[in-house]
């Protein structure tokens, strides 16, 4: 395959990379296929060729920093001097690696605890930190500042000058999300030093049926987005969104007789030898959309059948669509019933979640990839090289974050080019599935509308200042370049 150059890329990737060079600290909010790793690897050769940073320390969900960080650099032809060490494997090899001669290293989310034992030890640094810049790909999973791996970086963070975020999902679930990832970058200074004051000074909190919730305030989305405008480059897909099919499916009398009584009363019986009960709302909710794909979890994680609707839908829908195909499932009983009843016909299929089941969709070696959004949807190219144009969600999330990347793996920028792409939905009428819809869109209209208001407010910026002719040109090999004072650069 021959290799991409750099006069590939396009104008929103060179005002990315041109807002990353000129922001020690900040972050791309991209959506799905607009090239957001090519844009900061392009400004981390610049940097490195400017000798503004010598190494580059990349973190990220494990099949991004195992595979594509390293597949990006070797796909464009002024990346390839570009070295690459992954810091993965058993505990000895993740040390080697932090050891080899290396431009870029990547690391994985999950050892970053393991990464803040190598360096600090009773809240002392006892180690020399290596890497001048951190990036934090797919940021939106440090999000919740209780967990282990946002208070390890949180301490981290005091070892490194330089901070990029870059994400396709800033915000799936609402303003909530923001905090943790904003105090990355400024240490509180934005939204405030602890995510207590953020959620007092900006939401209305209450207590339903025993579950915290938060409810945004009126005028605190416009108040969030001018305070971090300044510190986040948006780059939104320039192309309408892919056509979507919404695929009905009725269930009989009885099985929504059986759901109508879940939602009644929370209790489920007859089904296994125990009765299924959901303790709250938020339970409840899972109940009822497992309930609806066609089989139910009981309290010792044994899943027992409600109807074949689904699967009968869901083969139906393959018979038509050409291969090959991507199915988005939400539960394990969800796969397991799709293998076990699968139709011989249907080809070859295979569940994505490994390198080498990966490798093997790319290939052509299976007609069907069955797929769950949380472990293969950041950042894997590898999906729309395999030539899929069809996404099938057998069930839905609630978390728009999961939903767009899948979404965007095949539908997003570049990668709908030329290609008849269509995101399909087995909607069972009458259930949760219909609730789920409504909520995926009012999730997605939250944070387009935060894209939106960011975007204009950065473009304004760019639009005072004046113009300027450019007075240098970097070029392949240049080591002093004089920098261009343009909205992009080249090479």
């Amino acid at each position: 395959m021959a290799l991409k150059k750099f006069s590939q890329l396009t104008g929103d990737q060179h005002e990315a990379i041109r807002f990353l060079r000129e922001h020690p600290t900040g972050g791309l909010w991209a959506d799905v296929g607009t090239g957001k790793t090519v844009s900061a690897l392009t400004a981390v050769k610049w940097l490195i060729d400017r000798f503004d940073i010598r190494r580059v320390l990349v973190i990220g969900p494990r099949l991004v920093a195992e595979r594509v960080w390293s597949a990006e650099v070797a796909e464009w032809d002024h990346l390839t001097s570009l070295r690459v060490s992954r810091i993965v494997g058993t505990a000895k090899q993740r040390l080697a690696a932090m050891e080899e001669p290396a431009d870029i290293y990547t690391i994985t989310r999950d050892n970053v605890v393991w990464l803040e034992e190598q360096f600090i030890k009773d809240r002392k640094q006892y180690r020399r930190w290596p890497w001048d810049l951190v990036i934090v790909d797919e940021c939106q999973s440090f999000k919740h500042q209780s967990s282990k791996r946002f208070k390890s970086l949180r301490r981290l963070r005091r070892l490194f000058s330089r901070c990029w975020l870059l994400t396709g999902s800033l915000m799936p679930n609402g303003y909530g999300d923001l905090w943790a990832q904003l105090y990355l970058i400024d240490q509180g200074k934005r939204l405030g030093l602890t995510e207590t004051a953020y959620h007092e000074a900006y939401f209305k909190c209450e207590v339903r049926d025993g579950i915290p919730s938060r409810e945004i305030l009126p005028d605190s989305p416009k108040k969030i987005d001018a305070l971090i405008s300044d510190v986040f480059h948006v780059m939104r897909d320039a192309q309408p969104p892919a056509p979507t099919n919404f695929v009905k499916v009725q269930l009989s009398k009885a099985e929504m007789a059986l759901y109508r009584k879940m939602v009644r009363t929370s209790v489920l019986e007859g089904v296994g030898d125990q009765p299924i009960s959901a303790v709250n709302a938020g339970v409840l909710w899972g109940k009822l959309l497992q309930m609806a794909n066609g089989a139910i979890y009981d309290a010792d994680h044994k899943w027992h059948k409600i109807h074949d609707q689904k699967l009968e839908a869901l083969w139906e829908l393959l018979e038509s669509l050409p291969k090959p195909v991507i199915i988005g499932y939400g539960f394990v009983h969800d796969v397991e019933r799709i293998f076990a009843a699968a139709p011989r016909s249907l080809g070859r299929i295979g569940v994505l979640r490994t390198g080498n089941s990966l490798d093997s969709w790319r290939r052509g070696e299976l007609d069907i990839g069955v797929m769950h959004p949380a472990s293969a949807g950041h950042g894997l190219n590898d999906l729309y090289l395999s030539g899929a144009e069809n996404l099938v969600w057998f069930g839905f999330t609630p978390n728009r974050e999961f939903y767009d990347q899948l979404n965007g793996r095949i539908a997003g920028g570049h990668r709908r080019t030329g290609r008849n792409v269509c995101i399909h939905h087995l909607v069972a009428e009458g259930t949760i599935d219909e609730e789920a819809v409504a909520l995926l869109d009012f999730k997605g209209e939250q944070q387009t509308a935060a894209q939106v208001r960011v975007a204009q407010k950065l473009k304004g910026e760019l639009a005072c200042e004046s113009p300027t002719t450019p007075t240098g040109i970097l070029t392949p090999g240049s080591r002093f370049p004089t920098e261009p004072k343009l909205t992009s650069i080249e090479w």
